[in-house]
């Protein structure tokens, strides 16, 4: 084959077998199942990775088809590299072929999609590549049917939520903290802060907030915190979804995920809260909200949760007939975001592995919940009703080992296991850290647990357990994150309160964070940030009989120390009046006015460095009683 603007055209050696189509079309008719081309042995030898992988079930119509392989190096074999793509229903298949920026895997994008129901046969051919190992490689794998739609309320949260949500307990408060801002919206959480003396970690605490009993028609609010729970940036959402996993990522920005129908992905802003990237799932897949990890070298990974129908009744007694099964599909991203690398639940793990009723309707038998880069390149899925963490070769997909649940290849030293767990991460040390949902212990509770595991003895030692007193018990979402420094933040996710503790190292609280019951957040995190936003600050003035209360603050500005607060009568000239030390979110100001009459105000903020910024709206008040009774509440900007 050759190279013409970056596809591949078939050619004459080929014209042959395109003439026998419509015969082996025929053919295979009988079954959907059939390939029209013998497997070849090798051709899992031949290559490190193959997606999708030979004979593979369930792989959706949008699939791409990518290849590493495992003697020669890819950027030289890009040059000579040919596929023959043919379903049995939808004919041959011409594409684009792309090296990714790894330089090591090569993907063929098919012009059109796949068909539902159809085998699928690719013919890979090195052409003139220098090797002992066979020229041409041949595989086929299978199409789904069309994928089952759940309905938005079951598709975006997990199952029994609502059931769970009334066995969730609540930790110890005490009274609430009023505040509210004449520059923020009405509707903004107020937080109750509890704080108990110990260091905290460095910087700002984030929440993706919402109400979980209506969690797709509540107002959600991206939010950055304070060690008192005053926003230091807030971003109402619409339309009325809940947004979640609100978190910086490594290479700076700030990510989460809109579950908009329309813009189903995660979101990326910089550090001025522009919307500069999004990240969602490849090969036809919707991207699934639970997590997203940008990785150093600028490639993500995250999620899929893949809806299939699957004859129950042929697997276990009393099963449907017509169920939907959803797997478990993992995907990494480069950085022009190609699938480089996809593992799929249905090629490794047993439907009858999962720890669900599995004579349900509806059947999420491993729900992934978090995925991590571990220290060796391979990858680390944390799986809910597998009750396990599982390691996974990033070449191969194999599974090499499972932590947890049934399955479980480790002895646990001195810890009874963990259950319906969230967030599974790999520390510089070595350890793994776990949100446990804690579901089946007796009774059930929720902490935060840091495991030393001895990946060669197969050994897993509790090192640090953050639990409250009383417990927690947070039934879904939630989250564990080690601080530099020792202290670890636990998000409790479903609970009805405190939805966010920090601890100290040796277990003691340092920081609760509470929510109005039925509001809270999937996971909350404490990162450091220098917000620098581009919209101006906002003023607000109000005139008394005498006076002028002034109130003012800037949304997301983190390096601000200062106000400098002008006036005047003539709005073309305003003198300086005064300076004041910023508040907190909102500053206040009084201004006693010499004379009755409108008074215009602009505030100018001074950063740490003593630098001005930029300039806040204008702002007009009246002054005076007499012109006050005839003007009640005039205020505003000009």
């Amino acid at each position: 084959m050759t190279k013409t603007n970056g596809k591949r055209s078939f050619s004459q050696r080929y014209y042959l077998l395109w003439l026998m189509l419509p015969m082996l079309l025929v053919a295979t008719a009988v079954t959907a199942r059939a390939s029209f081309l013998s497997e070849d042995p090798d051709v899992l030898h031949a290559f490190s990775y193959i997606s999708p992988q030979p004979n593979a079930e369930f792989v959706s119509a949008g699939t791409t088809i990518a290849v590493r392989p495992s003697w020669i190096q890819s950027n030289t074999l890009y040059e000579t590299i040919a596929f023959t793509v043919s379903g049995t229903r939808s004919g041959y298949h011409d594409g684009e072929i792309k090296l990714a920026d790894d330089q090591q895997t090569i993907l063929f994008y098919p012009d059109e999609p796949f068909l539902a129901n159809e085998t699928v046969s690719v013919t890979i051919d090195l052409g003139e590549a220098e090797t002992n190992w066979p020229n041409s490689y041949r595989y086929s794998f299978h199409i789904a049917p069309p994928a089952p739609r759940l309905p938005a309320s079951q598709d975006l949260i997990e199952t029994g939520w609502p059931q769970e949500l009334q066995t969730a307990t609540t930790g110890s408060q005490s009274p609430a903290v009023s505040y509210s801002f004449e520059t923020a919206p009405a509707d903004l959480p107020v937080f109750t802060v509890n704080a108990f003396g110990q260091d905290l970690g460095a910087g700002y605490i984030f929440l993706a907030y919402f109400n979980y009993a209506a969690f797709l028609e509540s107002d959600a609010y991206l939010l950055i915190l304070d060690n008192s729970g005053e926003p230091v940036y807030y971003e109402r959402l619409h339309p009325l979804v809940a947004a979640l996993d609100f978190k910086k990522q490594p290479n700076g920005l700030l990510t989460y995920f809109n579950p908009n129908p329309v813009q189903r992905k995660f979101l990326a802003m910089d550090n001025q809260y522009n919307l500069v990237d999004s990240y969602e799932a490849g090969n036809g897949y919707d991207t699934d909200l639970h997590d997203l990890q940008i990785l150093d070298n600028d490639h993500a990974l995250l999620m899929v949760h893949d809806n299939r129908r699957v004859d129950m009744s042929q697997l276990v007694p009393g099963g449907q007939p017509d169920a939907t099964v959803v797997g478990c599909i993992i995907q990494e991203l480069d950085s022009a975001k190609n699938v480089v690398f996809e593992w799929r639940s249905w090629d490794h793990m047993s439907i009858l592995e999962s720890n669900q009723d599995l004579t349900a309707d509806l059947i999420r038998y491993i729900h992934c919940n978090s995925v991590e880069q571990d220290y060796d390149g391979h990858l680390l899925i944390s799986s809910r009703h597998l009750d396990e963490v599982t390691k996974i070769d990033r070449n191969s997909g194999d599974i090499l080992w499972r932590m947890g649940g049934p399955h479980n290849d480790f002895s646990f030293t001195n810890d009874p296991g963990f259950f319906h767990q969230h967030d599974a991460r790999r520390l510089p040390n070595g350890n793994i850290t776990i949100y446990d949902n804690g579901n089946f212990h007796s009774p059930p509770y929720s902490r935060g647990v840091e495991y030393a595991v001895n990946e060669t003895a197969m050994t897993v030692t509790r090192v640090a357990e953050f639990r409250q007193t009383p417990d927690i018990f947070g039934p879904a979402m939630g989250n564990m994150q080690s601080l530099p420094g020792g202290n670890a933040v636990v998000g409790w996710g479903w609970s009805s309160n405190p939805i966010m503790t920090e601890f100290a190292p040796d277990g003691s609280v340092a920081l609760t964070l509470s929510a109005p019951d039925t509001n809270g957040s999937y996971r909350a995190f404490r990162s450091p940030w220098k917000g620098d936003p581009t919209w101006a600050p906002k003023l607000i003035a109000k005139g008394n009989e005498s006076t002028v209360d002034l109130y003012f603050s800037w949304n997301g500005a983190t390096e601000i120390t200062s106000y400098e607060i002008f006036g005047g009568q003539d709005p073309n000239n305003l003198a300086f009046l005064a300076k004041v030390p910023k508040q907190g979110f909102e500053t206040t100001f009084n201004y006693a006015a010499p004379v009755d009459g409108a008074w215009h105000f602009q505030v100018m903020p001074i950063d740490k460095s003593g630098h001005s910024t930029q300039f806040s709206n204008r702002s007009l008040a009246v002054v005076g009683r007499e012109i006050k009774s005839y003007l009640p509440n005039i205020t505003g900007d000009n």
